[in-house]
């Protein structure tokens, strides 16, 4: 199918068993003879030869190529080939959109590498591919200023799409700009609060995370954010109830909401309050359940299990089980 759509036939199934049975330099990837390669000598012989003798329709067929993955769901494939055609625009809309996805199933780096491919003239125009961006840096450590140049360029990008500047007459499209300009500005203030978070202002975590829900209190993952923003505040501020409440909550939006990364995050910041009380049961306990939630459909595990085994591994140190300290 994919060669059918490159190249506008409806017989490459029946040109590739030819190419084989005629020992074409084809090799075969799976037992039901669906996909191919050539010969990695022969593949770069091919490519030299288009590009001597049709260069012109070269960045044509990356899009084509491009179009297909991406309707088949290989979405690595898909922006390799939009990039390969410097069809940057489509290759930023392509990461935009499964930006929110990445974040939730935890896969930071995969959208960190993604969006590091893209020139940052065509990232910087997209406010919620910057908002998905300025998330991953923060949730995976990334210094302030790094994270505040994001989070700046996401307000720039809202400002020039006249997001903030709406048209007053009222119509169908003024709500969903309205509705739009809410949802982003309330994570770019959820981002700010982990901002304040990150370098300990306290009272400005609280006052930003209230502030927040008020921009679109229905949002799932701001509210699982701030939520999260909010527990490690009031442990700061030497309020464990507080901060056990608050993660509890945070982990029970997540889980409902699908935001598998922040109910892991959160279980196990959880956990690690109970060992601060000395409860190295209940935190053992905490943190097996953020083992499970972190369990994705095909039983395997997502990143953020990472959390669970770094505190587990705490909690096991502490029993003196070095062993298995040293497993997880």
């Amino acid at each position: 199918p994919l060669c059918d759509a490159i190249l506008g036939l409806s017989n490459s199934r029946q040109i590739l068993w030819e190419l084989q049975e005629a020992e074409l330099f084809l090799i075969p990837l799976d037992l039901d003879m669906h996909w191919f390669r050539y010969h990695h000598l022969f593949a770069d012989f091919l490519r030299l030869c288009l590009e001597d003798e049709q260069i012109d329709q070269i960045a044509n067929l990356h899009c084509r190529a491009a179009e297909w993955y991406e309707a088949n769901g290989y979405v690595d494939d898909a922006l390799d080939h939009f990039l390969a055609a410097k069809e940057y625009t489509e290759a930023a809309r392509l990461v935009e959109g499964h930006g929110r996805d990445l974040l939730e199933q935890s896969q930071l780096a995969t959208l960190m590498k993604w969006v590091e491919k893209i020139p940052d003239e065509y990232v910087c125009k997209r406010p919620w591919l910057c908002v998905y961006h300025a998330w991953a840096l923060r949730l995976s450590g990334a210094k302030f200023q790094i994270v505040e140049s994001r989070v700046i360029d996401a307000r720039m990008a809202l400002e020039k799409q006249g997001l903030l500047t709406l048209q007053t007459d009222f119509d169908e499209q003024a709500e969903r700009s309205v509705e739009e300009s809410h949802r982003l500005m309330g994570h770019i203030i959820a981002l700010r609060a982990f901002q304040a978070l990150y370098t300990e202002r306290i009272p400005q975590v609280i006052k930003l995370a209230e502030q927040a829900k008020t921009y679109n209190p229905e949002e799932g993952f701001v509210r699982s954010s701030i939520g999260f923003a909010l527990g490690w505040a009031y442990r700061f501020s030497g309020d464990l109830v507080a901060s056990h409440q608050a993660f509890d909550e945070t982990t029970s939006v997540s889980i409902k909401t699908g935001n598998i990364y922040m109910a892991v995050a959160a279980k196990c910041r959880n956990g690690y309050g109970k060992v601060l009380s000395g409860q190295l049961h209940q935190a053992a306990e905490h943190l097996r359940e953020a083992e499970d939630i972190s369990t994705s459909t095909d039983g395997l595990h997502l990143p953020v299990v990472g959390y669970a085994y770094v505190y587990l591994a705490g909690v096991l140190f502490e029993w003196n089980d070095l062993d298995r300290a040293m497993q997880y």
